[in-house]
């Protein structure tokens, strides 16, 4: 019996690992890109938007983030030293980064947004690209204190460069 379960074990451990090694084979790299997001800021609601850095051994830099009005009208244009308190333009392997609407617009409430997240590896080889999704929360009262929903959305890659 312990010997199955030692093997069994053991199975598990080499398929985790043989998996984890194709995903990363197979996953997006690039040198360069720009991801899309959706977003919202209003009395009621509050995105934060997360960025992942899954590289193993890279280092990315997030260049720019550039946020329209749902119109498509620019609303804000941000280059790193412009980026809010806390938020680092480079993200190390294995870090994370959060933007959160209520940093970057406080007092106001411009409603539905798209992000454009612009990034590059930091020694211009291709890395993977970063995993960017957003989090909508809903909140019951204004002064935004007690949460009622939250929805996920994924982002989309618009562009990406191999050079």
């Amino acid at each position: 019996m312990l010997k199955k379960l030692l093997l069994a074990t053991v199975c598990a451990a080499s398929l985790s690992a043989a998996f984890e090694v194709f995903a990363i084979d197979k996953a997006i790299k690039a040198v360069s890109g720009e991801i899309g997001c959706y977003g919202n800021h209003n009395e009621d609601s509050v995105s934060s938007t997360i960025f992942r850095n899954f590289d193993p051994k890279k280092s990315i830099s997030i260049t720019k983030i550039t946020v329209y009005k749902s119109d498509g009208s620019l609303m804000q244009e941000l280059s790193p030293a412009g980026f809010p308190s806390g938020f680092n333009e480079i993200m190390v392997p294995f870090s994370a980064n959060t933007l959160s609407t209520s940093t970057l617009f406080p007092g106001q409430n411009p409603g539905r947004l798209t992000f454009r997240i612009n990034f590059k590896s930091t020694d211009g080889s291709p890395a993977l690209a970063p995993y960017i999704n957003s989090a909508l929360y809903y909140y019951t009262s204004s002064s935004k204190t007690s949460l009622s929903t939250s929805s996920t959305f994924e982002c989309i890659y618009t562009s990406l460069s191999s050079k």
